[in-house]
């Protein structure tokens, strides 16, 4: 008998900005993170928004287990209404980033049937084989989350988009102590997925509290060898109405 895989299947999201979607799998259980859409470029005339092809998710929609939500921004919120509309499964966020989620979802008369779920950082939520762990992150929006997923092969753990802001306007800094304590990097065949854009700038970024530039506080370290880019080239394209949706058909297995 092949011994069992972890699948990794990205919808959207590698290689461009936007459209954040991805898929793990492990036998009959299928957790999905983010729901976003991008924005066409110039060639997309006529084309509003751009969301992932859900078609695998459809196929398997017994399998699907939840939606984890990582923060509010549309890149990882905004396909959701279609999305739910064909695939109506539990949905899970921060408190923060649910209240997004509900104004878009009454926008498209979704919301009185969508099962939405608050998703605390640092109390483990656990979805059939998948024991996720939200990690509090800071970002240019407040409440966002990393995800460290604990399945029977390893843990994946999934950055969303994050900086590390010593002084964020909520006062709420990213939990360095959890992404320890948590066991994340101890345990066999774990995998980081972390986001990279301007990841090799010399300096840090100014904090959101500030309204100049204070790049010059310190000098970022060069980065650590495993952050690397594996594209994915989009493979079939279909219009609908001023929807597109974009269908990946790379698979990963681990």
């Amino acid at each position: 008998m092949a011994q069992d895989k972890l699948k990794l299947i990205p919808l959207g999201g590698l290689g461009e900005f936007g459209m954040n979607c991805l898929a793990i799998r492990w036998q009959d259980d299928i957790i999905v993170i983010d729901a976003g859409l991008m924005f066409p470029e110039e060639e997309l005339l006529g084309v509003d928004i751009v969301v992932p092809d859900i078609s695998y998710l459809t196929e398997n929609r017994e399998k699907v287990r939840a939606i984890i939500l990582t923060h509010g921004h549309e890149d990882h919120i905004g396909g959701l209404p279609w999305i739910l509309s064909e695939l109506n499964v539990p949905v899970y966020g921060t408190e923060f980033t649910l209240a997004f989620v509900e104004g878009k979802l009454e926008e498209h008369n979704l919301l009185d049937e969508a099962d939405l779920n608050e998703l605390i950082p640092g109390k483990r939520l656990t979805l059939g084989p998948f024991s996720i762990m939200p990690i509090r992150v800071t970002h240019s929006l407040v409440d966002c989350v990393a995800l460290a997923i604990h399945t029977p092969v390893g843990v994946v753990l999934h950055t969303g988009d994050f900086k590390i802001d010593l002084t964020p306007v909520d006062g709420r800094r990213t939990d360095l102590v959890l992404f320890d304590h948590g066991q994340v990097y101890r345990s066999p065949t774990s995998i980081l997925l972390a986001v990279r854009p301007e990841l090799r700038l010399p300096k840090p970024m100014a904090s959101d509290v500030f309204m100049w530039s204070v790049s010059d506080i310190m000098q970022l370290r060069e980065p650590e060898p495993f952050f690397y880019e594996r594209p994915c080239l989009p493979v079939q394209t279909s219009s609908l109405d001023s929807v597109r949706y974009r269908t990946w058909s790379e698979e990963w297995n681990l």
